[in-house]
């Protein structure tokens, strides 16, 4: 037995439930730490069951040495933020294809739009009965979470900011590409993060969460907003922008195009016109499905349901690593917060979803990712 553990006095231990003890720290075993009660008796406690306060705590005293030396401290230079786009909030939401647009000229402006970092250019190629329901689907998913979800939401948002923004060799150290919420965000951390930065920069702006946002005179301009936020992810993977188009056969009611993104091979669509707009049928047809889907069973998206779940217990343990001032602070932190397992398992099997930030914005709006109808790069596109 350590002399700490024989001059640690009684302290109050406690539980993520809230159940609570008292007893003198002996020594940590193993997964558990060894408690001796006011009665002599000594009980082996699960690490993985104290509250994140206790379990810092059984570190500590476990080795006072590692936690009193300040070496590596949070790097003073923080991270640069780089701009996605140029596209003001005006520009996005004007419609840019006029009133009656060849085929060629509607894929060019698409595709020219996506390329300068315009996704709400997809809002302005849906039909009207989509747009609105889009927008209603919307609101509904933010009249769901509410103003104290959108406000927790909106702190853990920046907490993680200032995570990726202030600790990023932390993060690509000892806890890899686990890294709950970000996981899976980057494959190149020296040309992507500054991206992801600025995307976390972005979402975790006030006012994106304003209530007066969320109404039916507004939801339009928030959707906007929150696509070019969106733009960020684009930015990080530049392939999804390299979109080539050939017309190749008309008709008096269809156009058929190949269409070629990224490497893949080129893919024919066919395309119809629909008033001022061009359309792929089925793709309008699979979004409208979704949609009406989601508005019979009132469902919130299952990634949004699983968040908002957790957020009680994720917010503040992201707000104790976005405050931690020692990498062995920033470890301790994490590994005993149990939120890997609980938020990072579909990220690290590559199914995103509740483990990967990067989706919030697209489950919140319902907004197509990537233009309606086009060929799409992997799956996580």
């Amino acid at each position: 037995m350590n002399l700490l553990a024989q001059d640690s006095a009684t302290q109050e231990w406690t539980s993520f439930d809230g159940k609570s003890l008292k007893g003198q720290f002996v020594r940590i075993d193993g997964k558990s730490v060894v408690l001796k009660l006011p009665t002599g008796k000594e009980v082996n406690v699960k690490l993985s069951s104290l509250s994140f306060e206790s379990h810092l705590q059984a570190l500590k005293l476990s080795k006072p040495e590692a936690f009193g030396k300040d070496l590596l401290k949070v790097p003073e230079k923080t991270e640069a933020a780089q701009s996605a786009t140029s596209v003001t909030l005006e520009a996005a939401l004007a419609n840019p294809f006029g009133e009656n647009p060849t085929i060629d000229s509607f894929l060019q402006v698409a595709t020219s739009q996506w390329k300068r970092g315009n996704p709400f250019i997809s809002w302005h190629m849906l039909p009207t009965n989509i747009r609105e329901e889009i927008a209603q689907q919307s609101l509904r998913n933010m009249e769901a979470l509410g103003t104290p979800g959108r406000s927790q939401l909106s702190q853990l948002i920046s907490s993680l900011s200032k995570i990726a923004t202030e600790k990023r060799e932390w993060i690509l150290g000892a806890q890899g590409s686990h890294f709950p919420f970000l996981a899976g965000a980057v494959s190149d951390p020296q040309k992507q993060w500054p991206y992801l930065v600025g995307f976390l920069q972005k979402l975790s702006e006030a006012k994106l969460w304003q209530d007066d946002n969320f109404n039916q005179a507004n939801i339009e301009k928030w959707l906007a907003s929150m696509s070019l936020v969106m733009g960020y992810l684009n930015v990080m993977h530049p392939e999804k922008s390299n979109i080539a188009y050939e017309v190749v056969s008309q008709s008096a009611d269809s156009d058929d195009v190949d269409v070629t993104v990224a490497d893949q091979k080129p893919v024919k669509v066919t395309f119809q016109k629909q008033g001022k707009l061009w359309i792929v049928p089925e793709a309008i047809q699979e979004i409208e499905s979704q949609l009406q889907e989601e508005k019979q069973t009132n469902a919130k998206p299952q990634g949004l349901t699983m968040m908002s779940a957790g957020m009680s217990f994720v917010a503040p343990v992201m707000k104790k690593l976005a405050e931690a001032r020692t990498r062995q602070e920033f470890d301790q932190a994490l590994a005993s917060s149990g939120i890997q397992q609980m938020m990072g398992a579909g990220a690290r099997s590559g199914a995103g979803g509740a483990g990967d930030m990067t989706q919030l914005p697209a489950m919140l709006t319902g907004l197509p990712w990537g233009l309606p109808g086009f060929p799409k790069v992997g799956s996580g596109n």
